[in-house]
Parts: structure tokens; sequence; C-alpha cells
């Protein structure tokens, strides 16, 4: 349900509030005949210009950058599910066919597209991400075109950095588990010292690895042209690709910088918002996208060790 407050708000943008739902299989057109009354999983649509070209479903996930803690989960399961249902929604009786889902780049679309006139199903279960768990589920309930999210790396030097770092230290630390490290604090505190000979060596160069990036791109700018102006350019020109109007799932943080590039190209969007996300999201200062940007390195700064007697400790890892 759309809350007048928000229909006073919208309009004043210039937003348009969809009319009622059309009967029957509406033609490929038809999106402005969508209604936020008619689908519980959605708490706003917003569409500009007419016959949107893009529909733009916000999410937050949980992929190798940007880990959600567990006490979040699930709310993320419940918001990834209410994707599901507006993309079979928008499948089923909107007549939508194409979709980009962020984090499907281009070795799963190349594995999907040879999957196309089989009955096999792709899964991402190894993965362990909701995020991947709702991607095959969305791509195994209908057969859609998949458009890539991109086709090259499109992640800044820092965010590279950054999961490199996370990967060695998430190793070094499971190599401590194997070893038998973790059965109690005593075998812990008895085996501290190769413990962070171990870690240390995982984490050596970071700091000044980082530290480079930084005098080079001090304001991150770089970074942030390649982590988001690009790769939101990427989105918009795959989905265009297709043929018909096409789904972008991803990030809610990018509502703001792919609006921008819609409006610049001149194309009509949509923007359908599940119902357990935060919303709106608030348009940051240079100064927070910077401290954003900052966050992209290593995050793996301490970790909170639990032990096979039941104890704790925490530990700090080596890296700014």
């Amino acid at each position: 349900m759309i809350m007048k407050t928000h229909l006073v708000y919208l309009a004043a943008l210039g937003v348009t509030i969809l009319p009622a739902l059309c009967q029957g299989e509406p033609p490929k057109k038809a999106l402005a005949a969508i209604n936020a009354d008619d689908l519980p999983f959605v708490q706003a649509i917003e569409v500009v210009g007419k016959d949107p070209q893009v529909i733009y479903v916000p999410i937050q996930h949980d992929g190798p950058m940007n880990h959600v803690a567990a006490n979040k989960l699930d709310d993320l399961a419940r918001l990834l599910g209410e994707c599901e249902q507006i993309a079979a929604y928008l499948y089923e009786k909107q007549g939508v066919r194409n979709i980009l889902l962020e984090g499907c780049g281009k070795k799963v679309g190349d594995y999907y597209a040879k999957l196309e006139g089989t009955d096999r199903q792709i899964s991402f279960a190894h993965t362990k991400m909701k995020t991947f768990e709702a991607w095959g589920n969305i791509l195994n309930a209908h057969r859609w075109k998949l458009a890539q999210t991109t086709s090259k790396p499109s992640y800044g030097p820092l965010t590279v950095l950054g999961s490199e770092y996370d990967r060695r230290i998430q190793k070094a630390l499971a190599t401590a588990q194997k070893n038998g490290w973790f059965r109690s604090r005593k075998v812990f505190v008895e085996n501290q010292e190769p413990f962070n000979k171990l870690v240390s060596e995982a984490a050596a160069g970071y700091n000044e690895k980082r530290a480079a990036i930084l005098k080079e791109d001090p304001r991150l700018t770089r970074e942030y042209d390649i982590n988001v102006t690009r790769r939101n350019e990427e989105f918009i020109d795959n989905i265009l690709s297709k043929d018909g109007p096409g789904i972008i799932m991803c990030g809610a943080g990018h509502i703001h910088a792919l609006k921008a590039q819609f409006e610049k190209r001149g194309l009509s969007y949509m923007v359908i918002v599940p119902k357990t996300l935060k919303w709106p999201v608030n348009k940051k200062t240079e100064e927070e996208i910077f401290e954003d940007m900052l966050k992209q390195g290593c995050k793996l700064k301490s970790c909170n060790l639990r032990f096979g007697d039941g104890t704790g400790a925490k530990v700090k890892i080596p890296v700014d």
C-alpha cells in the first residue's frame, strides 16, 4: 500500500504512481498497468516516463564483497524472497523476459546460456550466499534471458586488494582450525606464537599496498568511477542490448547514480521496491562516499574465535 504522503512526495519529484492492474496477459509495454496494491510484497512503485525500458529492483546482498551479519540473515532472506516474487510477477503477468542479477558475471552468464532449451538447473549452493541462492531460484523458476552484469573486472584496486586479503586471512584461520589450535583456550595459548605468525604472514604487505593506492588516488575518485559509474553504465548497456524491457536487480546503493544515468540517457524507467527494504535510500555526500570507498579494503581487522571448550577470544588482525 502506498501512503498518501508518498503520493505527495513522488508527485513533487515528477514521478507517476501506476493505475490499476490490467486483466489477462498484457503486451510487453503494459508495464504502466502495475499497481502496488496488487503486490503485497512491494512497498512502492515509481515510474518516470512512458513505456519503461528498464525496471530497477533495489536489493541488499551478502555477496563476497558485502558480507551481512548473521543476525540480519532472516531479514535478507525475506527481502530476497520478495525479489523472487517481483521477478515472477513481471515474468508471468507482464511478459518481461530479460533480467540482470548483480553478481551473475560473464562466467555464470556463459554457463546459463548453455542450459537454454534444457531442463537443467543452475545452482549457487556452493557459495553459501543467500543472494546467489535467490538468483538460482529466479533463474530456475523461469527461463530468463540473462544479461551479464560485467564482461571484465569491475572493481577498483582498493576493493580487489581488500578481497584478496580477506581470502588470505580466512585461509590462515582455516589452517589454524585444521591444526587443532581452536580446540580449547589452553591449546590456543600454547600455539599463540605460530598462530600469530600464520596470520601476520597472511596480512603481510596489505598496509603498504593500501597506502600506495591511496597515494595515487587520495580521494578514491578512480575507485568510485570503476566500482559505481562504469558498472552502472555496463548494467544499463547490457540490459538495453536485449529485446524488450528488462530488470536490473542490484544493490540499493546504486539508486541515485542509476537514476542519474537513466535521465542522462533519456530512458523511461521504473523502480519497484521490495517491502522489507529500508526506503528511501538517502543520497550520500562526497565525504560519505569517500568513507564508503575506504571501507572497501580488508574487513577482517579482528575476529572472534570460538574454541571447542565453549570459551572464546578476540584476535586483532595486523591490517590498518
